[in-house]
């Protein structure tokens, strides 16, 4: 059944405002925009497209949708989720259903777009051109969670185009082991492979520039949120919500933190890995969006 969206941008940078009745079958997720070549990149369930922000009329619309036939495991988390006792805002993936493709990042990256998505337990990530969308790489590395409420945040260094990449756990659908917290991954070379700072190692188990959390009782017990990731100088930053202890689950115990670590590939992540925690207002006891 298509759904009809009212899509209103606005780009104070080219002083523009238009709206767009458009008729899209899945629900839209993320969106970006390029003002060197005025492109705008939508994706959705399924699907990616890309407009000429003139006239918001479609350039191209490739369908990424898995060909497998296995559950996604957002039906089995669908009857958890009515209960979650965190009220975060979900800014997409309204409508799960079986055999769908997530699109959890994407990213502009030069004349190009980074897109990572996830379906049927599985996951891949492209690099494609910015108008035409046409395949440049591929990965079907598993580096974003499969849970369709919780999406990756990332973004790319311009000191050194490293992908900085976080990943909120669901205790339902990510294998714990597989799938890093926080990771640096190159871009250039080896695409998408995490920075391997220990040589003649597998860099899924030895690498250093990545941050895990390895005990199971926390994943399960303690929840972490990540809400938006920057960088200033040479510093990564991510902001989170996260519980106040292990043991208080109810919302007013809920607190803000940011965390930082040194940018540098030559020492690993956690050796400068700070938090910090942040007071928010009366209104919100916690931050709701960056």
């Amino acid at each position: 059944m298509n759904i009809e969206i009212f899509l209103i941008i606005l780009f104070y940078s080219i002083k523009l405002t238009n709206t767009i009745n458009i008729h899209f079958s899945n629900p839209l997720q993320r969106f970006i925009y390029d003002d060197l070549t005025n492109t705008i990149i939508l994706a959705s369930v399924n699907h990616i497209y890309s407009l000429n922000a003139s006239n918001l009329s479609i350039i191209s619309d490739i369908n990424i949708s898995s060909l497998e036939n296995d559950n996604h495991c957002s039906i089995t988390n669908k009857t958890s989720l009515l209960t979650n006792i965190y009220s975060f805002p979900t800014l997409s993936y309204l409508f799960p259903s079986l055999n769908s493709t997530f699109n959890q990042l994407l990213l502009l990256i030069n004349d190009s777009i980074l897109i990572c998505s996830t379906s049927n337990r599985g996951g891949s990530c492209q690099l494609r051109s910015l108008i035409n969308l046409n395949l440049l790489k591929n990965s079907s590395q598993r580096i974003v969670s499969s849970s369709p409420i919780y999406p990756s945040i990332g973004f790319i260094s311009e000191n050194n185009h490293i992908l900085y990449l976080s990943n909120t756990y669901d205790i339902l659908c990510d294998p714990f082991y597989e799938i890093p917290t926080i990771s640096g991954r190159s871009i250039d070379k080896d695409f998408l492979s995490i920075i391997n700072l220990n040589s003649g190692q597998s860099a899924l188990q030895q690498s250093t520039y990545t941050l895990r959390l390895l005990n199971i009782r926390l994943i399960k017990d303690f929840f972490l949120y990540y809400l938006y990731g920057f960088e200033h100088k040479n510093i990564s930053y991510f902001l989170t919500i996260q519980q106040s202890d292990i043991y208080h689950t109810r919302k007013y115990k809920l607190q803000t933190k940011i965390l930082r670590f040194c940018q540098t590939l030559k020492q690993s992540i956690i050796k400068s890995y700070v938090e910090i925690p942040i007071t928010c207002g009366k209104n919100y006891h916690y931050l709701v969006t960056a």
